[in-house]
């Protein structure tokens, strides 16, 4: 019932670009990072929120992602707290999500694109997990931000060396996005193929 695939990997190796082409093939797409975007402006998490890390996260009745960011990403017990707050709500959706989608659309692939499948202890929800990975500085350059931010937010995850453990699959992305994509194209021919023989 449904082919659910999971797509994770470090910030900036190219999951989503990964994610997005599958769904324009024809997979339908769950992102954990919209559904946490939705829940911080939920009224409940909000309030957690600006009680945990004070109104400098607030902008207009809103929290204020750029900010939040900033303490969350450079501070472990500050990302510790939030995770608390966001990660049970956002974990429940998903969950609930993916079971609508699979009987709502029992012969196609699902793919939830999700950076910290590992780190949740999910890995049993997918038929099939990808792990997409780039060498360190590829990432930091990718990021676009202060090398300290960007080492911050690829050390606030596990190494991409823990994550290739639960990977069916493995997609290095440190070349063009031409030779990415072909390497995605390849992938998504290989998955079809698998599910096929189910």
């Amino acid at each position: 019932m449904g082919f659910v695939i999971g797509i994770t990997g470090g910030i900036a190796t190219g999951k989503t670009t990964l994610a997005k082409c599958f769904e324009k093939w024809g997979a339908t797409l769950v992102e954990a990072d919209r559904i946490g975007w939705e829940l911080l402006d939920r009224a409940d998490i909000y309030q957690n929120i600006i009680d945990k890390f004070g109104e400098k996260v607030s902008r207009n009745g809103k929290t204020d992602r750029k900010e939040l960011g900033k303490d969350v990403f450079s501070d472990r017990k500050k990302r510790e707290e939030f995770n608390k707050i966001v990660h049970p709500p956002l974990l429940k959706i998903m969950k609930q999500t993916l079971e609508e989608l699979k009987e709502k659309h029992p012969e196609s692939i699902i793919v939830v694109d999700a950076a910290l499948i590992v780190e949740w202890n999910i890995s049993d929800l997918f038929d099939a997990i990808v792990v997409v990975t780039s060498e360190r500085e590829t990432q930091i350059r990718r990021l676009g931000l202060s090398r300290k931010e960007a080492i911050d937010r690829i050390d606030a995850q596990l190494p991409h060396e823990e994550k290739v453990q639960y990977a069916d699959y493995v997609v290095k992305n440190d070349g063009t996005i031409e030779k990415f994509k072909k390497k995605i194209r390849t992938l998504w021919e290989e998955i079809n193929a698998k599910k096929s023989d189910r």
